[in-house]
């Protein structure tokens, strides 16, 4: 992967719990996954996975009204790559 090729990642997901052990699986290992993306690469990253019971939770994760997480995680990672930025310009570099 060139590292270079992107300034961030936003990882945006919903896992509904269902009846095999699928949802403990994909809950479990989504996270850290994501957060090696901003640990072996230059880009920042951001997540936002909502494990929820049943698609109406999900439904209000993701309702703007409700404060949409997917929004929280991109606001995010566009106010780390500004830091970066930032910084970088501040301590003389590109």
């Amino acid at each position: 992967m060139n590292s270079n090729a992107y300034d961030g990642y936003i990882a945006l997901g919903c896992v509904i719990r269902g009846e095999t052990s699928h949802y403990d699986y994909v809950c479990g290992e989504s996270a850290p996954r994501a957060d090696g993306l901003s640990v072996n690469h230059d880009p920042q990253s951001a997540m936002a996975s909502s494990p929820v019971e049943s698609m109406q939770q999900a439904i209000l994760r993701a309702d703007i009204a409700e404060g949409n997480k997917g929004d929280d995680a991109a606001s995010a990672c566009l106010r780390m790559i500004q830091l970066k930025q930032i910084f970088s310009r501040k301590n003389g570099r590109k």
